[in-house]
């Protein structure tokens, strides 16, 4: 009976530990997801008021490296 509890007891604090994990991988994940929504929020503000002035025109821009 001791061997059985102390068997749960260590399944416990594994699922624990990786419970914890899982919660801080979400939480990153969450961020790097509001991150992301507010950079596209910007960039289709960009492409509704027509703004290409962070865009180099054609001539600025350097040849592929194939050329």
């Amino acid at each position: 009976m001791d061997q059985q509890i102390i068997n749960v007891e260590t399944k416990i604090a594994f699922l624990e530990h990786h419970l914890d994990e899982v919660n801080k991988t979400l939480f990153r994940q969450e961020e790097e997801i509001q991150l992301l929504q507010e950079c596209l929020r910007q960039l289709q503000e960009k492409v509704k008021n027509n703004d290409t002035t962070s865009v180099g025109h054609i001539s600025e821009e350097p040849p592929p490296p194939h050329y």
